[in-house]
């Protein structure tokens, strides 16, 4: 297993907006529709401390510099979730789900590096 590889890898979690985002670290999300998308590696901690520090397990009381127990850092690379989604890092409820199909048949290895 790779150093990105998480017990929760192939995982589905359903997201769903607040309203909420940190001020000067995102903006109100434009679609607060409820998106499920697949863990398909661990938040990089090293580089990424301010979002990904917090010790990675729910009812933990630990907390990144936000305040967050939990932080999904969804893939971007195409603008994917700030220009389709409308969402620039917004605070979301989150609850594991069954993958859809379309996920389960398109991800069928967790990408470690």
């Amino acid at each position: 297993m790779g150093t990105w590889c998480g017990r929760n890898c192939g995982v589905c979690v359903k997201l769903t907006p607040t309203g909420g985002f940190v001020p000067g670290k995102g903006r109100r999300p434009s679609n607060m529709n409820p998106k499920i998308f697949m863990v398909t590696n661990d938040c990089p901690i090293q580089g990424n401390f301010e979002w990904c520090g917090q010790s990675g397990k729910p009812g933990s009381n630990q907390p990144n510099i936000h305040g967050y127990e939990v932080h999904f850092d969804l893939q971007n690379n195409r603008q994917q979730v700030t220009n389709t989604l409308g969402w620039d890092n917004p605070e979301c409820t989150w609850e594991i789900v069954a993958c859809p199909w379309y996920l389960a048949n398109h991800y069928k290895s967790c990408e470690c590096s």
